[in-house]
């Protein structure tokens, strides 16, 4: 999808978002997602947010007490992150051209936002981004649901690639991982 054509229809999108996701359980999803990685062995509390949207893919992290930076291509959907957070670092960037945001224990892309980049070598720009703001045995998130796509080795060379199934989607939510 077009840079400018995601911009906007998050931008637009932004005021509404939050009633469009209400019965997204992120608090239950991050819940497991945490466990899982710690269950491999994360051991920090750095969390990158990528495509954090208004916030709700963060939040529960943060009221767990994670130390968390945010980024997204919309402005006004990190504009409503920023109220309800004020305290977090959050980036305006596309997922495609990811820059150094940091050092993180944990970086998650959670909901369909894998989902708008259709080419593979953005696919592998965007993990490769998302590589480069890891620590080293750092974990990598994202949802399992959308298009299946055969993901470059990168996304998992040197962490654990976790994949969480949205709830009611026949798994219950659970959380399955794999090197």
């Amino acid at each position: 999808m077009p840079v400018g054509t995601a911009r906007e229809a998050y931008d637009d999108l932004a005021p509404d978002y939050d009633l469009l996701t209400a019965d997204y359980p992120y608090e239950r999803w991050l819940a497991a997602l945490a466990a899982l990685a710690r269950s491999h062995g994360l051991e920090g509390r750095d969390v990158l947010d990528v495509a954090c949207g208004t916030g709700k893919s963060f939040l529960p992290l943060l009221q767990r007490g994670w130390r968390v930076v945010g980024c997204d291509i919309s402005s006004a959907m990190l504009g409503v992150a920023a109220a309800k957070a004020p305290g977090v670092r959050l980036v305006q960037a596309d997922m495609r051209s990811l820059g150094r945001l940091g050092d993180f224990d944990l970086v998650t892309c959670l909901d369909d936002a894998l989902n708008y980049v259709l080419q593979p070598r953005e696919l592998e720009a965007a993990l490769a981004g998302i590589r480069r703001n890891l620590r080293p045995r750092g974990v990598r998130a994202r949802p399992d649901h959308g298009p299946r796509r055969r993901l470059p080795r990168l996304a998992w060379r040197d962490g654990v690639f976790a994949r969480a199934g949205r709830a009611g989607a026949g798994d219950g939510g659970r959380l399955r991982s794999g090197r």
